[in-house]
């Protein structure tokens, strides 16, 4: 049924055996059919803490088979970074690489095989530059043990965490620990320090 449109039904008994009839029709009813867009829940309105892998969500409609989704770094849809698409049902979409310290922009839309809701209002988030928390050991403990593990604030959606140890502020000695870390791990064992 088409959005918005508003459809008058009548139902009436039919009996087709001998002596055929059929009762008088129903009073007319009416009824109009939603042109609400879709409503968006997640990553709320202006966050600026947002992980740069996202689930997107919004409130599913009943009669909806497909959702057609925008993300960009404008509000009017249209750079070369517009990420679009369309998922048949389901009213969660996860996504990733979006970049630290950028605002994007998104917004939702129902369609069916007939007929297309308007775009949702239009939502936007920035997502996260923080820097990662360091928990253990604690700033300026003393006698830690030399093989420490070193644990630190973990984030969704990032592939690698580099890391340095040494024994110069400047992490430029010739004692200098260096690498990566893969995303799965916010720890690091370290020995013989």
């Amino acid at each position: 049924l088409l959005f918005g449109m508003t459809y008058y039904w009548q139902v009436r008994a039919l009996k087709t055996s001998a002596l055929a009839d059929s009762s008088s029709w129903s009073t007319i009813q009416s009824f109009t059919v939603t042109n609400s867009p879709i409503s968006l829940s997640t990553p709320l309105n202006g966050d600026t803490n947002a992980n740069p892998f996202i689930p997107f969500y919004w409130t599913s409609q009943d009669g909806i088979t497909y959702y057609d989704y925008q993300v960009d770094m404008t509000p009017s849809f249209n750079s070369s970074t517009l990420i679009s698409g369309s998922q048949s049902g389901s009213s969660i979409l996860p996504l990733s690489d979006f970049l630290f310290g950028t605002t994007y922009y998104w917004r939702v839309r129902g369609r069916h095989f007939t007929d297309t809701l308007a775009w949702s209002t239009i939502r936007n988030f920035t997502v996260t530059n923080n820097p990662i928390t360091l928990s253990t050991p604690s700033n300026g403990a003393t006698n830690v043990n030399p093989n420490v593990t070193l644990d630190w604030s973990s984030l969704d959606g990032i592939t690698f965490y580099d890391y340095q140890v040494d024994v110069s502020p400047s992490f430029n000695s010739p004692q200098l620990i260096s690498g990566n870390r893969s995303s799965s791990y916010s720890y690091l064992g370290m020995s013989n320090l």
